[in-house]
């Protein structure tokens, strides 16, 4: 679903670019920049489930990490 939005949102902005629409690019940095973070997070969280492999501990340890925010992908120090 994430890839969709994406996608979409990609696709409208080629078209503003398209017709020199400025502000509507100008409106939809953002939107495509959190689009693009939303995405990243959601196939990091798809990625730990897999390597979960289903083992209970393991979901718990996920399951903790959502509950306290903590499950976004590893940043690199400013």
């Amino acid at each position: 679903m994430e890839v969709d939005v994406t996608t979409s949102l990609n696709q409208l902005y080629a078209l503003a670019e398209q017709s020199g629409d400025v502000r509507t690019t100008v409106f939809l940095d953002p939107l495509i920049d959190n689009q693009t973070a939303s995405e990243d997070e959601a196939a990091h969280r798809l990625g730990r489930w897999r390597l979960s492999g289903g083992e209970p501990a393991a979901l718990l340890i996920l399951d903790a990490e959502l509950a306290g925010g903590k499950a976004g992908p590893a940043k690199l120090a400013d």
